[in-house]
């Protein structure tokens, strides 16, 4: 099974393999600035979430770099992730810019040996094995609260519209109302994104655009845990009344729970249950959107799923996914020994984590 270095890897000589052909064949210069894109914001999310998965995740590119110079990687290395950096930016802030593709190839070899220290240093969790992604489709649509300069991002469960509320949410995230377009132009790193014609009931579009300060929803295909890693980037803390923050929601809170302990355990399957504690919480600050002032909320949720996970032998602890959710009848009937009915939340066969708190 491939680790999440040698994936890394794996993508740039992908790239290396197009650019050749490319050099070969022909090509265009928005063919060249697409893949110098597609690398540069791999090795971003790489760096992350894979080599400093408890360094915040709002911090830039360039202090993530930066901070392999911690690691024993040399200064040469470092400045060779930042060409990438800033190869991309140039290209990005001045549409008009003609990149060689000699230099981009240059570019991607340097970044591959780069890449290599990194895996052989086995810093953070590069050298563990990749987990089975829980890949499913989720709507999402946002409102912009104007007085607050926040923008509320919802997703919903797809389902059939019942000419009434219709779909299910399962989370929201607050983000700086100035970032949504940064943040549209950011998921598709995370997984793939559509348009909602088509995909999105029609009445269900109506519904939600007939609410006010609505903006146009979309569909989005990939992991829960990549899209609110994606949307943490862009957070914003925002007093709001009791009962309407997202930690004041206990699902909100197991589900953020089990996405941060699954990568605890992810991250070292031999640390004590109370290392995984504090592991999980750094995490779920770091990553999924919580706010530090939250954190005696989660914390109690963070426990329960600790121990549920640390009944389950060692290498059903490293390869865990999650969460996923499941109906009333299919968790109760689910036999797994591994589980904790007073959460609803239980490790099934296939190494997920499932919950059975929402009404689906």
């Amino acid at each position: 099974m491939s680790t999440y270095g040698q994936a890394m890897v794996s993508e740039i000589d992908e790239a290396l393999r197009l650019l050749n052909c490319y050099i070969i064949e022909g090509y265009d210069g928005s063919d060249i600035k697409n893949l110098l894109s597609k690398i540069a914001s791999a090795t971003e999310l790489f760096l992350k979430r894979d080599v400093f998965p408890t360094k915040n995740n709002r911090d830039n590119f360039y202090s993530f770099i930066e901070e392999l110079k911690t690691h024993s990687i040399s200064q040469s290395k470092v400045d060779f992730i930042h060409n990438i950096r800033l190869a991309y930016n140039d290209a990005k802030h001045d549409p008009n810019s003609v990149l060689s593709i000699l230099q981009v190839k240059e570019l991607l070899e340097n970044l591959k040996l780069a890449i290599d220290d990194i895996v052989t240093g086995s810093i953070g969790r590069v050298g563990s094995s990749v987990r089975a992604a829980t890949t499913r489709v989720f709507w999402i649509c946002a409102w912009d609260h104007y007085t607050g300069g926040e923008t509320e991002v919802t997703v919903f469960l797809p389902s059939e519209y019942n000419g009434f509320l219709g779909a299910h949410s399962v989370d929201h995230v607050s983000i700086h109302g100035l970032k949504w377009d940064d943040f549209k132009a950011d998921l598709p790193n995370f997984g793939t994104v559509h348009p909602h014609d088509g995909l999105i009931p029609e009445g269900q579009v109506k519904f939600w655009l007939s609410e006010g300060d609505c903006l146009t929803p979309f569909v989005f295909e990939g992991e829960y845990s990549s899209l609110i890693i994606c949307l943490s980037k862009y957070l914003k803390d925002v007093d709001l009344i009791s009962g309407l923050a997202r930690e004041d929601n206990p699902v909100n809170l197991l589900q953020t729970a089990v996405m941060a302990v699954s990568d605890a355990y992810a991250n070292d399957p031999n640390a004590s249950k109370e290392v995984q504690c504090a592991s999980a919480l750094t995490l779920a600050n770091s990553q999924y959107a919580v706010l530090p002032k939250f954190n005696e909320r989660i914390e109690h949720y963070i426990s329960k799923v600790v121990d549920v996970i640390d009944q389950a032998p060692m290498l059903v602890k490293s390869a865990l996914t999650g969460p996923i959710w499941s109906t009333k009848d299919s968790y109760d009937s689910n036999e797994s020994i591994y589980r904790d009915d007073s959460i609803r939340t239980l490790i099934d066969s296939k190494n997920r984590i499932v919950l059975g708190v929402r009404k689906l």
